[in-house]
């Protein structure tokens, strides 16, 4: 993974050298969520919390990614516990 993730940073535009594995789609979903809730967090603005996203549309299976998915019918069911 490190000599995968040098090499791809390598082929990015400058500034762009950080690489993170995740397993699938709804995992870099969530971790996008989370690391920018963190910045915001970070950087002295705890009140930023919302996610924009598209109608209809499909983040993922897990409860973080249906929490922002903009179909209805996929996420009502979960949404006491969102």
């Amino acid at each position: 993974a490190e000599d995968l993730a040098r090499e791809l940073a390598g082929k990015l535009p400058e500034g762009l050298d950080r690489i993170f594995f995740v397993s699938g789609g709804s995992e870099a979903t969530e971790s996008c969520i989370k690391l920018a809730r963190q910045w915001a967090v970070a950087t002295g603005q705890p009140r930023r919390w919302k996610v924009i996203t598209r109608f209809p549309s499909y983040h993922g299976g897990t409860l973080g990614s249906l929490s922002v998915t903009g179909d209805d019918a996929l996420a009502e069911t979960f949404a006491p516990m969102m």
